[in-house]
């Protein structure tokens, strides 16, 4: 596919460094692909949010114990 509009924006250090490390846990190998990815494929985010409730879930879960 031919590439041929730019988009951007400007994020801090820290977020940066958050798509970094999300970027190489899901497998891709450039951020730019994993950012396309991620803003048009709602499965990937569904997936993203539904891993987030999981870890709230675990952590109340410790927190009985």
């Amino acid at each position: 596919m031919n590439k041929t509009k730019i988009v951007q924006f400007r994020v801090d250090k820290y977020f940066f460094e958050k798509i970094l490390n999300q970027t190489s846990a899901r497998g891709y190998k450039k951020y730019s692909d994993y950012l396309r990815k991620l803003c048009v494929d709602d499965s990937l985010y569904e997936q993203m949010v539904m891993e987030k409730l999981n870890r709230i879930i675990s952590k109340l879960e410790e927190g009985r114990k």
